[in-house]
């Protein structure tokens, strides 16, 4: 079970750039320092990264064609 702010990281991967590029960089260290649980933390750090890339991708393309 996944808490509000697990959930408000995992929004976040999917609509910031900068913070996605820096979670996969340091996952660990970029989920730890938005206040995650250890357990948290190493659960979005096994996130499988080209699907993430491909949802942000797609999340973007929604928003822009909204404007």
């Amino acid at each position: 079970m996944t808490g509000p702010k697990f959930e408000a990281v995992l929004a976040r991967l999917y609509t910031d750039a900068g913070f996605r590029k820096q979670f996969l960089n340091a996952p660990l260290t970029a989920a730890l320092a938005e206040g995650l649980s250890q357990t948290e933390a190493e659960a979005l750090a096994g996130i499988d990264r080209e699907g993430l890339e491909l949802a942000a991708a797609s999340f973007a393309k929604k928003r822009a064609g909204k404007k």
